[in-house]
């Protein structure tokens, strides 16, 4: 029925490119954090969170239900070319939006250039097939484009910028690697599925924006929540504050590829098992699900606060200690997003989408109201902590809509879960504070064979976990 062969393959497929990818992003992050220097790193990223707005526009829901429709079967002759046609549109006024906040920012040509610069990438992001791809479960194709896209950006920034003047070809590789993505998916659907005809019809238009609506209105309280902090934190305390907060919150990210991957093999995933229409397989998977999610987060958060300073010294350099503990807040912010993911999709998989936009919505409100207190008291150690109080909120009411569709959350389990859990992590975290003067590798290596060979003996995962082809 669900060929355990194929979930796995998947899993590894998109696990390979989400951690390739941003690993090659990473070195990208790591080279301009060093070379453009702080106040235009900071610089960059207010650019970015600008650009983000433009995004909001661009998505709108459409990639999500795209995925969803696709994995429910239906027509993807009709569905593929409305979408693309929509977001293209769409790209037109997001730039327009974005050209015309950076023309009433107070900030300078450099800032408003750069802005502009940026905007022209929501023309290729509108092309994007990733969703369409993930509803097939194609996942080679998502790896692969994961991939070319970094490389391009990389070799980009390597070969153009080698001083702190350097900074306006940023978005043009930027814009590049994402053009690499549009022609790459753009030959494997041509080849495999035929030609794509852009056509815009709107009574299909209005459809699938009507029932992309409360996806539109979740990933607009997403977006807004993620760059309304770098935004505010630029204006507030300046280009230094949002240096020191992007480098910690970029580390975040790339950790949280495993969100990421989880979020892309899912949804599909839960998809299929809500068409079955069996409320009992369907919640075997989703304590299966919880299960692995709990063993892999708390060793990454307690190692993470363990290590937080090597890493940063490390990946930064000495002018980033600052960064060390806003990284060791805002990793909390993935412990708690990686649970969001998991009740999200549920609710999305389960067609409540609306249920889904109203836990973003309260999370995105909590930031709103918090964000600007904390950041103009504290700074970047405020933003930090609204962050992770935002992503709280929203984790606790996208529980409530779960339970109040019918889905056991299943805390008995955790009686179960959690005390093995603890064990291995403490004797880990151990581990690490005795040898604190190690090396940074070894250590983490170290750290990972104590834990999962503790979890192995004490059978926190067992062979049976593993088992989806049973469900």
């Amino acid at each position: 029925m669900f060929k355990m062969k194929r979930n796995l393959k998947n899993l590894f497929l998109v696990a390979f490119g989400e951690f390739i990818g941003p690993l090659l992003g990473f070195f990208v992050i790591a080279y301009l954090a060093r070379v453009l220097g702080v106040a235009n790193f900071g610089r960059i990223n207010f650019a970015q969170a600008v650009f983000s707005y433009g995004l909001l526009l661009n998505y709108l829901g459409l990639p999500t239900l795209g995925t969803r429709e696709i994995a429910r079967q239906q027509n993807p002759e009709k569905i593929v070319p409305v979408i693309l046609s929509l977001r293209l549109i769409l790209s037109l006024f997001g730039f327009v939006l974005i050209s015309l906040i950076s023309l009433a920012l107070p900030k300078g040509i450099e800032t408003k250039t750069l802005i502009v610069l940026y905007g022209f990438s929501l023309f290729t992001t509108g092309l994007f097939l990733d969703w369409f791809f993930q509803g097939k479960e194609a996942m080679e194709y998502l790896a692969i484009s994961r991939i070319l896209n970094y490389t391009v950006y990389l070799l980009f920034v390597l070969l153009t910028i080698h001083n702190q003047n350097d900074f306006y070809f940023v978005p043009i590789g930027f814009f590049l690697g994402n053009l690499t993505i549009v022609l790459f998916q753009f030959l494997v659907y041509e080849k495999r599925f035929g030609k794509i005809r852009l056509t815009f019809n709107w009574q299909d238009s209005r459809q699938l924006l009507k029932m992309a609506l409360p996806l539109g209105i979740a990933s607009l309280f997403i977006q807004f929540g993620q760059y309304f902090t770098p935004t505010l934190l630029g204006l507030i305390k300046g280009n230094q504050a949002v240096g020191y907060f992007a480098a910690a919150y970029k580390l975040v990210m790339m950790i949280a590829i495993f969100d990421r991957v989880f979020t892309i093999v899912a949804l599909p995933m839960i998809t299929r098992f809500y068409t079955l229409n069996n409320p009992n397989l369907l919640q075997q998977l989703h304590n299966r699900l919880q299960k692995f999610l709990i063993f892999g987060v708390l060793p990454i958060l307690i190692g993470g606060v363990i290590l937080a300073k090597d890493i940063i010294l490390l990946v930064y350099g000495t002018n980033y200690w600052q960064t060390v503990i806003l990284f060791q807040i805002l990793i909390f912010f993935f412990g708690i997003t990686i649970f969001v993911s998991l009740y999200g999709v549920s609710l999305i998989a389960a067609q409540k989408e609306f249920q889904y936009a109203k836990a973003i919505g309260f999370g995105t409100l909590t930031n709103i109201l918090f964000n600007p207190f904390l950041t103009f008291y504290l700074g970047a150690l405020g933003a930090s902590i609204t962050v992770v109080l935002a992503e709280a909120v929203t984790l606790t009411f996208a529980l409530i809509n779960y339970h109040r569709i019918g889905g056991i959350i299943g805390f008995g389990r955790l009686k179960q879960i959690l005390p093995k859990s603890l064990f291995a992590t403490c004797l880990m975290a151990f581990f690490l504070l005795l040898f604190s003067n190690s090396n940074l590798f070894l250590r983490m290596v170290g750290a990972f064979i104590i834990y999962g060979g503790l979890l192995f003996l004490v059978r926190g995962i067992t062979q049976d976990d593993f088992r989806l082809s049973t469900l």
